[in-house]
């Protein structure tokens, strides 16, 4: 609830009444009130409106964070959805490509309810399952020249249909050892390079985690999921080798995750017994959530399956879900009472987050005039130098202290009892835009949202603040388009609760381009010449109009059709990248490793060079 406090002293308090909010004309006294307070002082020729909207005290269901379901089992607060892909589905055999990855996806995703978003992670062995490698492949190899091949051609597709799906969340680089966990096997050093170099390349655009970021595949360039999250015998080897990273920014740019295990060790000392025991019981529940305060976690599964319907487990998870991620608090807005049309006015927001992680995409802020009856936009800018994800989290949480143990690994972490806090708080950070509307003269609701950009520009991420309105934008006050004066939100004005707010969602995308090409040299070892062809490339609501290829790495075009050849310069490897459009402007891209044999000149002939450097 909140209050406004307009001069000369005009108190406008707030009243929760089935669900929303709303401005009243009297003080009610309630000692749960956030206050708002509203000032109005001049400013040169118009008048500047301050406001300070009141906290929202529950937990939000938002994008990209929090408790994340095994694939569909339920859970109230999930946008998230961790997926399984055997290698084998998605690619039966070498003759498979993007299509069938395209089909795959939309197979298992067609029914996908519209605010969740999914993690998907290829796999080749799960235990007392039957092998998933692909037919044309040996089973249990994953080392050889011809894996090594295959591999990078199937992550390649992959990026093609995943790497701009709105779907997609993060994505688990998995596919090594038992259920893609990079453990029996462990993944060798030479595989490590292979999927480190191919997955940075491929998703350009998605977070990509492996299990040990610390001193497995590239260091630092992979975001992290721990498999066996807050376990007791785990917090030293695993834990505290993320908080290590930690000290040197990794947290700042890498989201951190995984699952919370109940199968192995003594997970019945920590996390709990059961999932419900994990949030239904303070001892548990405490534990887990100073481990993510400390480690900056984003999301975790497995624990999502407690009993809902167990009131202090639904409790306990509500406050979980409040800690993990980021969670942004709207403290201040500042906007000129009037504006004329065609001129320019600004915009100041001041933010803090209050959660434990930040968000990882460069989502857009938006501001926005909606109709004052209606609450629909009639005219919507993103400010332009705002970046969310510099919207860091507190840092420096107490790390647990650490306790010799009869077992291994001979050491495990416990926190005193008590709240705990960060030791540098959250930072307040300041929006601010310069905007020009175009709008009719008259009186407009002034709004934010956090848009998502893949899934049709629509609000998404919801601050920590009652003032809400459902669809995912928050009022800020009133303001006047030429003649009229604005000001605080009416005293009338009803706020909806985000809580039971269920109509955010993303929107797909109507047309899909699948960008797929094979290449061959046609003079065998003794030519650099490459012919291309992008002839399996496909589309989904479209028709692919331009082709585009980039040898270099250059960002420039060096040739244009579905069918080029390129001559490089030297032999070696070669990335190449092909850019499908259509006539909407709609576009999308795949790359693929090329080698160009070396080859050395005696006497006339060309001789294939087994090492060295190319001539």
């Amino acid at each position: 609830m909140i209050f406004y406090l307009l001069k000369p002293h005009l108190l406008f308090p707030t009243l929760a009444v089935c669900g929303l909010f709303f401005a009243a004309t009297t003080v009610v006294a309630s000692n749960n009130i956030d206050s708002t307070e509203a000032s109005i002082e001049p400013v040169g020729d118009t008048n500047w409106i301050t406001v300070v909207p009141g906290a929202y005290d529950r937990a939000l269901s938002n994008p990209l964070k929090g408790f994340t379901q095994n694939a569909w089992n339920f859970n109230e607060w999930a946008t998230l959805s961790q997926n399984y892909f055997a290698w084998n589905d998605l690619e039966r055999d070498a003759s498979d490509g993007v299509e069938r990855i395209r089909e795959v996806s939309e197979e298992r995703w067609q029914n996908l309810p519209p605010h969740m978003k999914v993690i998907p992670r290829v796999f080749l062995e799960w235990p007392g399952q039957a092998l998933r490698w692909p037919s044309d492949l040996e089973e249990g190899d994953y080392t050889s020249e011809e894996f090594q091949e295959r591999v990078v051609r199937l992550v390649e597709n992959l990026g093609a249909v995943w790497n701009n799906d709105p779907r997609v969340a993060f994505v688990e680089m998995g596919i090594i050892g038992l259920w893609g966990e990079h453990h029996g096997p462990a993944p060798s050093e030479e595989i490590q390079e292979v999927l480190s170099e191919v997955f940075l390349r491929a998703f350009p655009d998605r977070q990509v985690s492996v299990r040990h970021p610390w001193n497995e595949f590239t260091p630092g360039k992979f975001a992290a999921y721990w498999d066996s999250w807050a376990h007791y015998q785990q917090m030293y080897p695993h834990g505290r080798q993320i908080a290590l990273l930690n000290e040197e920014g990794y947290w700042k740019r890498n989201y951190i995750g995984g699952e919370v295990a109940y199968d192995w060790g003594d997970w019945e000392i920590q996390p709990g017994a059961t999932q419900t025991d994990s949030v239904a019981l303070p001892e548990h529940r405490d534990y887990i959530i100073n481990s993510i305060r400390w480690l900056h976690g984003t999301q975790l599964r497995w624990i999502s399956q407690y009993d809902a319907s167990n009131p202090e487990a639904s409790a306990g998870a509500e406050e979980m879900q409040k800690v993990f991620g980021y969670r942004y608090l709207l403290e201040e807005a500042g906007f000129p009472a009037q504006v004329q049309a065609d001129e320019p006015f600004e915009v100041v927001l001041k933010v803090r987050n209050e959660g434990s992680a930040p968000f990882y995409y460069d989502w857009p802020l938006e501001l926005s005039l909606l109709d004052a009856e209606t609450r629909e936009p009639v005219w919507r800018s993103n400010f332009e130098d705002v970046d969310i994800r510099d919207w860091l989290s507190g840092s420096g949480f107490p790390e647990p202290e650490w306790l010799p143990y009869e077992r291994w690994p001979q050491w495990v972490g416990e926190w005193p009892e008590g709240t705990l806090e960060y030791e540098n708080p959250a930072i307040q950070y300041t929006a601010e835009g310069q905007f020009v509307t175009d709008v009719p003269e008259g009186e407009y609701i002034l709004a934010v949202a956090i848009l998502d950009p893949e899934g049709g520009n629509v609000p998404s991420i919801r601050f920590a603040t009652e003032n809400y309105i459902n669809g995912g934008r928050h009022p800020l006050g009133m303001i006047a388009v030429g003649d009229g004066q604005g000001g605080p939100l009416p005293a009338d004005f009803a706020f909806d609760d985000p809580h039971t707010d269920d109509s955010l969602h993303y929107e797909l995308l109507e047309a899909v381009l699948l960008p797929d090409f094979s290449f061959e040299i046609p003079g065998g070892d003794f030519s650099r010449t490459v012919e291309f062809d992008a002839s399996a490339s496909g589309a989904d609501g479209t028709e692919v109009e331009s082709y585009a290829w980039d040898f270099n790495g250059d960002g420039e075009i060096d040739a244009t059709g579905p069918v080029v050849s390129h001559t490089f310069a030297k032999a070696g490897s070669h990335v190449a990248r092909l850019i499908v459009s259509d006539s909407q402007g709609n576009s999308n891209t795949i790359t693929r490793r090329v080698t160009v044999p070396q080859r050395l000149t005696w006497g006339g002939f060309h001789l294939k060079a087994r090492s060295g450097a190319s001539p």
